[in-house]
Formats: structure tokens, sequence, C-alpha cells
């Protein structure tokens, strides 16, 4: 078996797939946005907008440097990528020596369904919207059609295996049939 790089759109089930299938396999689980924000100790998002995009894709390199390092001592684990992680060439080349990614597709809606909870709660749209100084529901569809579909055809580009969580399954189905996904893949 090869580590496990789960890749996808925010809000799409990285770290709870990533986390259920880690402890239904007995591996490590790590997430780089984790890592980012304890290797600088400052939270992604804040990075990102105090520090700018080029500062942020080097903290990401270097969390995924950290976990090359990790292969040494462990010889498979499983890994959560921030959603961005596809527009990091350096990270996606270190990160291809260590496992192989699999991308979770989740319908463009249900993504967007997702974020627009989210910033309810928070308070705040993710960036690459409010950046565009939406005005309406329809102008934050179209940032989010149009940001949708660049970041899966980038996703497609370096993916090895693609997973499809069902959106009215609940969170343990999901991990369920991610698991058997998984070990069908590499025969466990």
């Amino acid at each position: 078996m090869d580590s496990v790089i789960i890749i996808g759109m925010k809000h799409s089930g990285k770290s709870s797939l990533g986390k259920g299938l880690a402890n239904n396999l007995s591996l490590p689980f790590f997430d780089t946005d984790e890592i980012i924000e304890n290797q600088t100790g400052i939270k992604v998002r804040e990075l990102f907008v105090k520090q700018g995009e080029s500062s942020f894709k080097k903290a990401e390199f270097e969390a995924c440097k950290y976990l090359l390092e990790k292969k040494q001592n462990y010889e498979n684990f499983v890994i959560s990528t921030g959603g961005g992680i596809c527009d990091n060439l350096e990270s996606i080349e270190v990160l291809k020596q260590i496992g192989k990614f699999i991308l979770l597709e989740v319908p463009e809606n249900i993504c967007l369904e997702r974020i627009l909870r989210n910033s309810k709660k928070t308070g705040s749209l993710p960036g690459y919207i409010s950046r565009e100084n939406p005005k309406s529901l329809e102008d934050i569809q179209q940032i989010f059609h149009q940001f949708y579909e660049r970041r899966m055809k980038s996703y497609k580009e370096i993916t090895d295996f693609s997973f499809s969580p069902h959106p009215e399954a609940s969170k343990q189905e999901n991990v369920a049939n991610f698991v058997k996904f998984v070990k069908n893949i590499f025969m466990l």
C-alpha cells in the first residue's frame, strides 16, 4: 500500500473521510492545514490574507516537506490537504513521493451549499469569492462556478483515483464506503 493523499474542494469531506480511513486502517493522519498552523503559529486563512499567496504556498511546501520526512518514521499514513494544493506544483511534487492522490468528487451545488452554510456561521465567504465583491447570491454562484471548474480540472490532472461521497449519506456511511474503496484500490 502507498500512503493516501486526499484532495478536493473546500468542504468536500477531506478531513472527516481521512480521519475515518486512518482510524479504520490504524494509520497516522495528517492535515496539511494543521501542520501549517502549527509551524507558523497562525491560521491558514489569516496567513493567506495577511501575508499573501506566495507566503502561504511556501508554508504549504514546508508542510509537505515535513510529511516527506515523516515517511521515514511511518510506512504509510493518510494526508488531507488544503483545497488549494492543486495550485502549488512544488508541493504536489513532494507529495507524489509519499503516496497516491484520491480526489473527492463532490458536485458543485453541494460544495457551494456547504460553503454558504459555513459562511453564515463564520460571517465571511472564502477569500476567492469575497475579493470579487459579489453583490448577490447569483454573483456568488457565478464566481464559485468558475472557481470550481478551474479547480476540478487541476485536481483531475494530478489525481490517481476519484471517489464520490454520497451527498445524502451519513458521515459514517461515507467513511465506510471510502474505506472499502481504498481497500479495493490497494487490495487490502
